[in-house]
């Protein structure tokens, strides 16, 4: 009979190289690990295929429309549906909103009043939105973190909105989001993974040796996801 010593090793020495969640659940329980739930917009597809991490895309939200019951997308009750799965007294959750915003909702809003409404003022009112939400799910021992948003892309306006920033706005725009959001995090005592200052290049946009596409960032940047995640692991059991 194979000791059950035998068969931890084994899974650990496997090279999962799938991209399915289905089996990361089942190689954490032989383990005794956690996982880690990535859930949000299309930027949690950096950790597809990468144990520990599960990901849930839900589309196109943004951090704005998050509180929304009635939002185009559903995130929010998409949202909802996911945590109440997850067991919350073993994994974690990291949740990605917010790059929408930064790309074109913000400037949208602030063109759309005329000026009358700062950029910061909509940040603010964004990420106000998105940890209203937070708040209402029961997450607690720094079983919940939020993700960076990434910086600026070289996406042109392909879809056409009728304000679009350039590569420098919308860079300036990202590095206001994501000071406002780590400010915001570190005042209600929710654990913030900072991916953006350690991927960034000079110029706000993302390196082209970390860029997936004109938006996204490919899965080269999970390493230092994991140090960071292991820094907070740490500090939770001092």
């Amino acid at each position: 009979m194979v000791g059950w010593q035998s068969i931890r090793s084994h899974v650990a020495s496997l090279h999962l190289k799938i991209q399915d969640n289905a089996l990361f659940p089942i190689r954490a329980r032989i383990m005794g690990e956690p996982l880690y739930h990535a859930i949000g917009d299309s930027h949690t597809r950096i950790f597809e295929g990468q144990y520990p991490f599960i990901t849930h895309t839900l589309g196109p939200a943004t951090a704005y429309g998050l509180n929304n019951e009635n939002s185009r997308t559903g995130s929010r009750k998409k949202l909802a549906s996911v945590i109440r799965k997850i067991d919350r007294s073993r994994d974690f959750i990291i949740l990605s909103f917010g790059e929408i915003d930064c790309r074109f909702h913000v400037l949208n809003l602030y063109e759309k009043s005329g000026g009358e409404k700062s950029p910061e003022e909509i940040i603010d009112k964004s990420i106000g939105n998105y940890l209203k939400v937070v708040g209402q799910f029961d997450l607690r021992d720094g079983r919940l973190m939020l993700l960076s948003i990434p910086p600026a892309g070289r996406q042109d306006n392909i879809y056409k909105y009728p304000f679009y920033g350039t590569q420098k706005k919308r860079a300036i725009i990202t590095k206001m989001f994501n000071e406002q959001l780590a400010q915001a995090c570190k005042e209600r005592e929710i654990r913030f993974i900072d991916l953006y200052s350690k991927v960034c290049g000079d110029d706000g946009i993302i390196p082209m040796q970390y860029e997936e596409d004109e938006t996204h960032l490919n899965n080269k940047v999970v390493p230092f996801v994991r140090e960071i995640l292991a820094l907070n692991r740490k500090k939770m059991e001092t």
